[in-house]
């Protein structure tokens, strides 16, 4: 059986690619002479790395796509019934068994998104859960504040006061229209 390279792409990579995502500016540049990460899935299959050959291809540079090479006798096919893996479509379902195996979970750091308030203050609530999917405009969480609370207090007084001095003016502009009031009070 000829040796082949089987080079597999995680599905997850595809939904929430990084790749695909816009340059934050961060300067995320280690220093050794890497290409610019691809903007689309038509660019992942062309794009050069440092060594100049094709990124997905590069024994160095391939993982900073997110790909993983198998090999083929960790596969399951018809000449080989004790491969480990095999290929299906994506679709949601229960496992059919279960392989004990060492690993790490974790979120992924690209597609990950810190959340600070702009006040300071206490936490009182959390309405989502991580990993849980929110869109915008969704209450993540609801923030006890002493500094807003009087920020707010001063702004609905002021409020209040511009309301009363337009109210004022107004008053003044019909007395003095009137020729019940003098043209002074209306410029105070």
């Amino acid at each position: 059986m000829k040796k082949a390279t089987v080079i597999f792409l995680f599905s997850a990579l595809l939904t929430v690619s990084p790749l695909l995502a816009e340059d934050d500016g961060h300067g995320h540049d280690d220093g050794h002479g890497h290409a610019a990460a691809p903007k689309t899935a038509d660019e992942l299959f062309t794009v050069k790395c440092e060594h100049d050959i094709l990124h997905y291809t590069c024994e160095e540079c391939r993982y900073e796509l997110g790909l993983v090479k198998i090999d083929p006798a960790l596969v399951r096919s018809a000449e080989n019934a004790k491969g480990l893996l095999t290929f299906e479509p994506v679709q949601k379902r229960v496992a059919r068994t279960l392989l004990p195996m060492n690993g790490e979970i974790a979120l992924n750091a690209s597609a990950l998104t810190h959340v600070s308030p702009r006040v300071p203050g206490t936490v009182r609530m959390i309405n989502v859960d991580l990993g849980q999917q929110v869109k915008k405009g969704d209450v993540l969480f609801e923030i006890e504040s002493p500094e807003l609370g009087l920020a707010v207090g001063a702004y609905r007084k002021n409020q209040a006061l511009a309301a009363l001095a337009l109210r004022n003016l107004e008053r003044e502009k019909t007395l003095a229209a009137q020729k019940l009031s003098p043209d002074a009070d209306v410029v105070e």
